[in-house]
């Protein structure tokens, strides 16, 4: 069902009536300018709170990668020193397998002449 309006009988309302003799609300006259400086400042503050997060992540992730360097750094060199000692140690073996040898061949090969001159 249609909500019936009639206007005539808004007008003898009361309210109506009081509402006409109300003074109609205007802005103030530097309404607009204050509320330009209002979000100008509103944007300064968080533009200045972005920059102080920006250079907080900056020197974070600068510190980051430089605390990964280091550690890629000193892993590297304590892997290349374990990997010389390794050698070292293959190299002595080496040695120590050669000389062991080369004692027995000494020994043998000096044996040999001395019972072939008594031979002789």
């Amino acid at each position: 069902m249609p909500h019936d309006h009639d206007p005539h009988s808004e007008q003898e309302d009361p309210l109506w009536s009081l509402l006409a003799q109300a003074p109609l609300a205007r802005p103030e006259p530097w309404f607009a300018t204050r509320t330009l400086a209002l979000c100008r400042t509103m944007r300064l503050e968080i533009e200045a709170e972005l920059v102080s997060i920006r250079r907080i992540w900056r020197w974070a992730f600068g510190g980051g990668i430089g605390i990964c360097l280091a550690v890629t750094i000193l892993v590297v060199q304590v892997h290349s020193e374990v990997a010389e000692t390794k050698q070292q140690r293959k190299v002595q073996e080496a040695f120590e397998v050669v000389a062991s040898l080369g004692s027995d061949a000494d020994s043998s090969a000096s044996a040999t002449p001395t019972s072939d001159s008594s031979s002789l």
